[in-house]
Formats: structure tokens, C-alpha cells, sequence
């Protein structure tokens, strides 16, 4: 049968945010990827993977949400005000 549309809905949101993190590429899309995949990130591994210190996760982490953003309002899909996770 057809999916729920709720269901359908949120597919389609997740698919849009892939599509903009691949837009985004580079570092953005690794570190953004990194810290939502894992409800409980390690801050060091990402740090050791990334070749990036600890301690700028959190400004980086801003940064390619600003860049995010108007990508995912192109593609219809307005972000939250404090972005996901805050």
C-alpha cells in the first residue's frame, strides 16, 4: 500500500537534507553527517578523523549550518531556528 503521508513527508525532508549536504560537501557535510548520525557523537574521534581540534567542533559546527541553510530553503525545506539537535 501507499506510505503514511507523515511518513512520505519526513522521506522527502530526509532525502532534501542529503541532497544539501552533498551540496554542501567538503569538511561541512563530514562533520554534519558525523554529529547527527550518532545521537551521542564522539567529539574526539570525529576530531582524530577530521584531522581538527576538539575544541573547534562547535564554531566549525555553526559555520556549515550557516552555509546549510539557504541550501535547504532552496530545496523547500525551511531548518529550524536553532538548527537540529539545539
Amino acid at each position: 500500500g501507499a506510505p503514511d503521508p507523515a511518513e512520505a513527508s519526513r522521506w522527502e525532508r530526509e532525502q532534501a537534507v542529503r541532497q544539501a549536504l552533498a551540496e554542501l560537501g567538503g569538511r561541512c557535510e563530514a562533520l554534519l553527517t558525523r554529529l547527527f548520525r550518532d545521537p551521542s557523537p564522539d567529539y574526539h574521534g570525529i576530531a582524530r578523523d577530521l584531522e581538527m581540534p576538539v575544541g573547534s567542533i562547535g564554531p566549525t559546527r555553526a559555520r556549515c549550518f550557516a552555509k546549510l541553510a539557504p541550501i535547504l530553503r532552496r530545496l523547500g525545506v525551511a531548518p529550524d531556528a536553532e538548527g537540529p539537535g539545539d
